[in-house]
Protein backbone atom coordinates (compact mmCIF):
# COMPACT_ATOMS: atom_id res chain seq x y z
CA UNK A 1 0.00 0.00 0.00
CA UNK A 2 1.63 3.13 -0.98
CA UNK A 3 0.58 6.88 0.24
CA UNK A 4 0.62 9.94 -1.80
CA UNK A 5 0.81 12.10 1.21
CA UNK A 6 4.14 13.49 1.72
CA UNK A 7 5.53 12.32 5.31
CA UNK A 8 7.90 15.53 6.71
CA UNK A 9 9.48 13.70 9.84
CA UNK A 10 10.35 10.15 9.15
CA UNK A 11 11.05 8.06 11.66
CA UNK A 12 14.99 6.95 11.63
CA UNK A 13 15.79 3.49 11.12
CA UNK A 14 19.89 4.23 11.92
CA UNK A 15 17.96 5.56 15.30
CA UNK A 16 16.17 2.15 16.00
CA UNK A 17 19.04 -0.10 15.26
CA UNK A 18 21.83 2.26 17.07
CA UNK A 19 19.25 2.17 20.37
CA UNK A 20 18.81 -1.83 20.14
CA UNK A 21 22.76 -1.87 19.38
CA UNK A 22 23.11 0.49 22.43
CA UNK A 23 20.61 -1.57 24.90
CA UNK A 24 22.70 -4.71 23.78
CA UNK A 25 25.83 -3.45 24.89
CA UNK A 26 24.93 -2.04 27.99
CA UNK A 27 23.09 -5.27 28.84
CA UNK A 28 26.28 -6.99 27.88
CA UNK A 29 28.55 -4.35 29.92
CA UNK A 30 26.03 -4.82 33.23
CA UNK A 31 25.82 -8.75 33.03
CA UNK A 32 29.60 -8.76 32.56
CA UNK A 33 29.72 -6.92 35.48
CA UNK A 34 27.33 -8.35 37.64
CA UNK A 35 28.82 -11.60 36.49
CA UNK A 36 32.20 -10.27 37.85
CA UNK A 37 31.08 -9.54 41.01
CA UNK A 38 29.55 -12.51 41.57
CA UNK A 39 32.97 -14.52 40.88
CA UNK A 40 34.26 -12.38 42.67
CA UNK A 41 32.16 -12.87 46.00
CA UNK A 42 32.59 -16.86 45.17
CA UNK A 43 36.68 -16.42 44.94
CA UNK A 44 36.42 -14.67 48.07
CA UNK A 45 33.84 -17.02 50.13
CA UNK A 46 36.33 -20.17 48.89
CA UNK A 47 39.24 -18.07 50.19
CA UNK A 48 38.37 -17.87 53.32
CA UNK A 49 37.19 -21.53 53.20
CA UNK A 50 41.05 -22.36 51.91
CA UNK A 51 42.25 -19.86 55.01
CA UNK A 52 40.48 -20.86 57.94
CA UNK A 53 38.58 -24.19 57.30
CA UNK A 54 40.56 -26.26 55.56
CA UNK A 55 43.96 -25.96 57.84
CA UNK A 56 41.68 -25.89 60.83
CA UNK A 57 40.14 -29.27 59.50
CA UNK A 58 44.22 -30.86 59.17
CA UNK A 59 44.76 -28.88 62.52
CA UNK A 60 41.62 -30.64 64.33
CA UNK A 61 42.29 -34.43 63.03
CA UNK A 62 46.26 -33.94 64.06
CA UNK A 63 45.08 -32.56 67.46
CA UNK A 64 42.75 -36.03 67.83
CA UNK A 65 45.63 -38.54 66.08
CA UNK A 66 47.47 -36.71 68.93
CA UNK A 67 45.29 -37.30 71.71
CA UNK A 68 45.07 -41.11 71.02
CA UNK A 69 48.75 -41.00 71.61
CA UNK A 70 48.38 -39.09 74.71
CA UNK A 71 45.91 -41.67 75.99
CA UNK A 72 48.25 -44.93 74.80
CA UNK A 73 51.37 -42.61 76.16
CA UNK A 74 49.43 -42.08 79.82
CA UNK A 75 48.10 -45.83 79.72
CA UNK A 76 51.27 -47.08 79.39
CA UNK A 77 53.22 -44.50 82.37
CA UNK A 78 50.29 -44.06 84.21
CA UNK A 79 47.85 -46.64 83.53
CA UNK A 80 46.10 -47.88 86.64
CA UNK A 81 46.86 -51.36 85.53
CA UNK A 82 50.95 -51.02 85.77
CA UNK A 83 49.63 -49.77 90.09
CA UNK A 84 50.40 -53.18 91.36
CA UNK A 85 53.00 -53.96 89.41
CA UNK A 86 55.96 -54.01 91.69
CA UNK A 87 58.93 -53.53 89.06
CA UNK A 88 56.98 -50.41 87.20
CA UNK A 89 57.64 -46.85 88.26
CA UNK A 90 55.61 -43.94 86.92
CA UNK A 91 56.91 -41.21 84.60
CA UNK A 92 56.47 -37.71 83.61
CA UNK A 93 54.31 -36.87 80.17
CA UNK A 94 57.02 -36.95 77.72
CA UNK A 95 57.92 -33.30 77.15
CA UNK A 96 57.48 -33.33 73.38
CA UNK A 97 53.88 -34.54 73.76
CA UNK A 98 53.33 -31.87 75.84
CA UNK A 99 54.53 -29.34 73.49
CA UNK A 100 52.85 -30.64 70.87
CA UNK A 101 48.87 -30.43 71.81
CA UNK A 102 49.94 -26.92 73.11
CA UNK A 103 51.54 -25.70 69.50
CA UNK A 104 48.38 -27.41 68.14
CA UNK A 105 45.77 -25.50 69.92
CA UNK A 106 47.79 -21.86 69.88
CA UNK A 107 48.32 -22.76 65.98
CA UNK A 108 44.53 -22.85 66.19
CA UNK A 109 44.26 -19.83 68.12
CA UNK A 110 46.61 -18.21 65.83
CA UNK A 111 44.62 -18.85 62.76
CA UNK A 112 41.27 -18.11 64.03
CA UNK A 113 42.61 -14.25 64.72
CA UNK A 114 44.49 -14.11 61.56
CA UNK A 115 41.24 -15.14 59.37
CA UNK A 116 39.02 -12.17 60.93
CA UNK A 117 36.26 -12.96 57.88
CA UNK A 118 36.46 -16.22 58.44
CA UNK A 119 32.83 -17.74 58.98
CA UNK A 120 34.11 -20.06 62.07
CA UNK A 121 36.42 -18.26 64.06
CA UNK A 122 33.75 -17.35 66.01
CA UNK A 123 33.67 -20.52 67.95
CA UNK A 124 37.60 -21.57 66.96
CA UNK A 125 38.41 -18.62 69.72
CA UNK A 126 36.04 -19.57 71.97
CA UNK A 127 36.79 -23.19 71.75
CA UNK A 128 40.94 -22.87 71.47
CA UNK A 129 40.60 -21.07 75.05
CA UNK A 130 38.67 -24.03 76.57
CA UNK A 131 40.97 -26.16 75.24
CA UNK A 132 44.06 -24.76 76.80
CA UNK A 133 42.09 -23.97 79.64
CA UNK A 134 41.71 -28.21 79.46
CA UNK A 135 44.57 -29.12 78.67
CA UNK A 136 46.71 -27.08 81.40
CA UNK A 137 43.95 -28.92 84.12
CA UNK A 138 44.70 -32.38 82.30
CA UNK A 139 48.55 -31.65 83.00
CA UNK A 140 48.22 -30.50 86.22
CA UNK A 141 46.40 -33.33 87.42
CA UNK A 142 49.00 -35.75 85.43
CA UNK A 143 51.75 -34.66 87.79
CA UNK A 144 49.70 -34.85 90.81
CA UNK A 145 48.87 -38.47 89.96
CA UNK A 146 53.05 -39.00 89.11
CA UNK A 147 53.98 -37.35 92.40
CA UNK A 148 50.41 -39.74 94.28
CA UNK A 149 52.03 -42.67 92.80
CA UNK A 150 55.70 -41.54 93.99
CA UNK A 151 54.44 -41.31 97.49
CA UNK A 152 52.58 -44.71 97.04
CA UNK A 153 49.74 -42.59 98.52
CA UNK A 154 46.74 -44.95 96.63
CA UNK A 155 43.86 -43.01 97.94
CA UNK A 156 45.03 -39.42 96.68
CA UNK A 157 46.26 -41.43 93.52
CA UNK A 158 42.67 -42.74 92.68
CA UNK A 159 40.83 -39.53 93.24
CA UNK A 160 43.76 -37.83 90.66
CA UNK A 161 42.95 -40.53 88.25
CA UNK A 162 39.21 -40.20 87.66
CA UNK A 163 39.45 -36.35 87.52
CA UNK A 164 42.34 -37.55 85.04
CA UNK A 165 40.39 -39.48 83.11
CA UNK A 166 37.52 -37.59 83.14
CA UNK A 167 39.50 -34.32 81.76
CA UNK A 168 41.10 -36.45 79.21
CA UNK A 169 37.77 -37.23 77.72
CA UNK A 170 36.57 -34.19 77.56
CA UNK A 171 39.75 -33.09 75.98
CA UNK A 172 38.50 -35.64 73.08
CA UNK A 173 34.66 -34.56 73.34
CA UNK A 174 36.13 -30.82 72.79
CA UNK A 175 38.06 -31.80 69.81
CA UNK A 176 35.11 -33.95 68.40
CA UNK A 177 33.05 -30.65 68.82
CA UNK A 178 35.39 -28.36 67.36
CA UNK A 179 35.15 -31.22 64.08
CA UNK A 180 31.80 -31.00 63.85
CA UNK A 181 31.47 -26.93 64.07
CA UNK A 182 33.60 -26.51 61.86
CA UNK A 183 32.79 -29.25 59.42
CA UNK A 184 29.22 -27.27 59.71
CA UNK A 185 31.41 -23.87 58.85
CA UNK A 186 32.84 -25.67 56.18
CA UNK A 187 29.72 -27.01 54.47
CA UNK A 188 27.65 -23.86 54.65
CA UNK A 189 30.68 -21.72 53.06
CA UNK A 190 30.82 -24.42 50.05
CA UNK A 191 26.87 -24.42 50.33
CA UNK A 192 27.04 -20.49 50.05
CA UNK A 193 29.51 -20.69 47.30
CA UNK A 194 27.24 -23.19 45.57
CA UNK A 195 24.00 -21.14 45.83
CA UNK A 196 26.21 -17.91 44.23
CA UNK A 197 27.22 -20.08 41.28
CA UNK A 198 23.42 -21.17 40.65
CA UNK A 199 22.53 -17.55 40.91
CA UNK A 200 25.27 -16.77 38.85
CA UNK A 201 24.43 -19.38 36.22
CA UNK A 202 20.47 -18.89 36.33
CA UNK A 203 21.37 -15.24 35.35
CA UNK A 204 23.89 -15.66 32.81
CA UNK A 205 21.36 -17.97 31.08
CA UNK A 206 18.81 -15.17 31.85
CA UNK A 207 21.25 -12.67 30.35
CA UNK A 208 22.17 -14.90 27.15
CA UNK A 209 18.09 -15.60 26.38
CA UNK A 210 17.75 -11.71 26.40
CA UNK A 211 20.92 -10.60 24.12
CA UNK A 212 19.91 -13.37 22.27
CA UNK A 213 16.07 -12.43 21.78
CA UNK A 214 17.52 -8.36 21.50
CA UNK A 215 19.95 -9.95 18.53
CA UNK A 216 17.03 -11.63 16.83
CA UNK A 217 15.45 -8.44 17.00
CA UNK A 218 17.69 -6.47 15.49
CA UNK A 219 17.69 -9.22 12.87
CA UNK A 220 13.88 -8.52 12.00
CA UNK A 221 14.31 -5.22 12.63
CA UNK A 222 17.13 -4.69 9.78
CA UNK A 223 15.41 -7.60 7.40
CA UNK A 224 11.88 -5.62 7.67
CA UNK A 225 13.34 -2.40 6.90
CA UNK A 226 15.79 -3.08 4.58
CA UNK A 227 13.41 -5.87 2.49
CA UNK A 228 12.10 -3.11 0.04
CA UNK A 229 16.14 -2.17 -1.12
CA UNK A 230 16.63 -5.81 -3.00
CA UNK A 231 12.46 -5.15 -5.18
CA UNK A 232 13.61 -0.63 -5.48
CA UNK A 233 17.26 -1.78 -6.90
CA UNK A 234 15.63 -4.79 -9.53
CA UNK A 235 12.88 -2.46 -10.63
CA UNK A 236 15.49 0.69 -10.88
CA UNK A 237 18.17 -1.70 -12.78
CA UNK A 238 15.24 -2.90 -15.31
CA UNK A 239 14.20 0.91 -16.52
CA UNK A 240 17.63 1.88 -16.38
CA UNK A 241 17.96 -0.71 -19.26
CA UNK A 242 14.40 -0.88 -21.03
CA UNK A 243 13.05 2.34 -19.83
CA UNK A 244 9.95 2.84 -17.34
CA UNK A 245 7.10 1.22 -18.43
CA UNK A 246 3.37 1.08 -16.74
CA UNK A 247 3.41 -1.97 -15.07
CA UNK A 248 6.70 -0.94 -13.36
CA UNK A 249 4.50 1.09 -10.90
CA UNK A 250 2.90 -2.76 -10.07
CA UNK A 251 6.41 -4.13 -9.40
CA UNK A 252 7.23 -1.65 -6.57
CA UNK A 253 7.21 -3.37 -2.87
CA UNK A 254 4.18 -2.38 -0.87
CA UNK A 255 4.74 -0.66 2.20
CA UNK A 256 2.56 -0.62 4.98
CA UNK A 257 1.11 3.06 5.86
CA UNK A 258 2.29 2.92 9.69
CA UNK A 259 5.91 2.57 8.48
CA UNK A 260 7.97 5.88 8.66
CA UNK A 261 11.71 5.67 8.17
CA UNK A 262 14.45 6.49 5.72
CA UNK A 263 13.81 2.93 3.81
CA UNK A 264 10.16 3.87 3.40
CA UNK A 265 10.53 7.53 2.66
CA UNK A 266 12.99 6.23 -0.38
CA UNK A 267 10.21 3.78 -1.71
CA UNK A 268 7.75 6.25 -1.56
CA UNK A 269 9.86 9.12 -2.84
CA UNK A 270 10.84 6.12 -5.67
CA UNK A 271 7.04 5.76 -6.06
CA UNK A 272 6.60 9.26 -6.51
CA UNK A 273 9.48 9.47 -9.03
CA UNK A 274 7.94 6.91 -11.10
CA UNK A 275 4.32 8.38 -11.19
CA UNK A 276 5.95 11.58 -12.47
CA UNK A 277 8.24 9.73 -15.43
CA UNK A 278 5.11 7.91 -16.31
CA UNK A 279 2.88 11.13 -16.62
CA UNK A 280 5.55 12.85 -18.34
CA UNK A 281 6.07 9.82 -20.68
CA UNK A 282 2.36 10.46 -21.30
CA UNK A 283 2.80 13.71 -22.37
CA UNK A 284 5.81 12.96 -24.37
CA UNK A 285 3.52 10.07 -26.27
CA UNK A 286 0.61 12.51 -26.65
CA UNK A 287 2.80 15.38 -28.32
CA UNK A 288 4.44 12.55 -30.44
CA UNK A 289 0.76 12.11 -31.63
CA UNK A 290 -0.16 15.21 -32.07
CA UNK A 291 3.23 16.48 -33.97
CA UNK A 292 2.53 13.53 -36.01
CA UNK A 293 -0.90 14.67 -36.54
CA UNK A 294 -0.02 18.08 -37.50
CA UNK A 295 2.81 16.60 -39.29
CA UNK A 296 0.73 14.60 -41.87
CA UNK A 297 -1.43 17.63 -42.11
CA UNK A 298 1.19 19.74 -42.80
CA UNK A 299 2.50 17.30 -45.63
CA UNK A 300 -1.24 17.18 -46.82
CA UNK A 301 -1.40 20.54 -47.87
CA UNK A 302 2.39 21.01 -49.28
CA UNK A 303 0.82 18.40 -51.44
CA UNK A 304 -2.52 19.69 -52.75
CA UNK A 305 -1.35 23.02 -53.00
CA UNK A 306 -2.05 24.66 -56.25
CA UNK A 307 1.50 26.20 -56.70
CA UNK A 308 4.79 24.96 -56.97
CA UNK A 309 6.08 25.28 -53.56
CA UNK A 310 10.41 24.28 -52.46
CA UNK A 311 10.81 24.15 -48.64
CA UNK A 312 14.57 24.93 -48.11
CA UNK A 313 16.69 23.87 -44.72
CA UNK A 314 19.49 26.51 -44.29
CA UNK A 315 22.77 25.26 -43.78
CA UNK A 316 24.82 25.80 -40.47
CA UNK A 317 28.10 26.28 -42.21
CA UNK A 318 26.65 29.15 -44.59
CA UNK A 319 26.88 27.05 -47.41
CA UNK A 320 24.02 26.15 -49.59
CA UNK A 321 20.45 25.15 -48.45
CA UNK A 322 19.71 21.78 -48.54
CA UNK A 323 16.16 20.66 -50.29
CA UNK A 324 13.89 19.37 -47.31
CA UNK A 325 10.43 18.95 -48.92
CA UNK A 326 8.96 19.81 -52.54
CA UNK A 327 5.09 19.30 -53.69
CA UNK A 328 4.06 17.74 -56.97
CA UNK A 329 3.91 21.12 -58.78
CA UNK A 330 7.10 21.47 -58.01
CA UNK A 331 8.09 17.91 -59.46
CA UNK A 332 6.14 19.08 -62.23
CA UNK A 333 8.21 22.53 -63.29
CA UNK A 334 11.54 21.11 -62.02
CA UNK A 335 11.44 18.12 -64.13
CA UNK A 336 12.65 15.92 -61.41
CA UNK A 337 10.98 13.31 -59.30
CA UNK A 338 11.02 14.25 -55.08
CA UNK A 339 13.41 11.38 -54.00
CA UNK A 340 16.09 12.21 -56.50
CA UNK A 341 16.32 16.08 -54.62
CA UNK A 342 15.36 15.64 -51.69
CA UNK A 343 18.90 16.12 -49.33
CA UNK A 344 20.52 17.87 -51.95
CA UNK A 345 21.60 21.47 -51.93
CA UNK A 346 19.36 23.76 -53.68
CA UNK A 347 22.74 24.99 -56.43
CA UNK A 348 23.25 21.97 -57.43
CA UNK A 349 19.63 21.19 -58.66
CA UNK A 350 20.14 22.46 -61.95
CA UNK A 351 16.28 24.16 -62.43
CA UNK A 352 16.27 24.87 -59.07
CA UNK A 353 19.68 26.76 -58.58
CA UNK A 354 18.51 29.72 -61.03
CA UNK A 355 15.86 30.47 -58.55
CA UNK A 356 17.81 30.06 -55.75
CA UNK A 357 20.15 32.46 -56.93
CA UNK A 358 17.95 35.30 -57.80
CA UNK A 359 16.40 34.32 -54.46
Amino acid sequence: VMSGKRISAPASLRLRILTVVVVLGVFSILGSTWSLYRVSEVNVILDRVNRFSVPATRLLTQLQTDLDVLSREMERTLGISHWKDPHWMPRALPLWLQEVLTSEALKLSELAEKSEDAPGKDWARTWTKDFRVSLESFLSLTERLRLALEKKDEAKAQAFHGQWIAVQEEMKREVARAQSENERSLRQGFSRADSRVGELTTALQAILALLVGLSLFLAWLGERALRPLSELTRVASEIARRGIRKEDKTQLPALELSRNDEVSTLAREFHRMTTALLERERTVEVQKDRLATMGQLNESVLRNFPAALVVLQPRSDGGSEIVEELNGRAEILLGVGRQEVLGREALSVEMLAGFVLRA
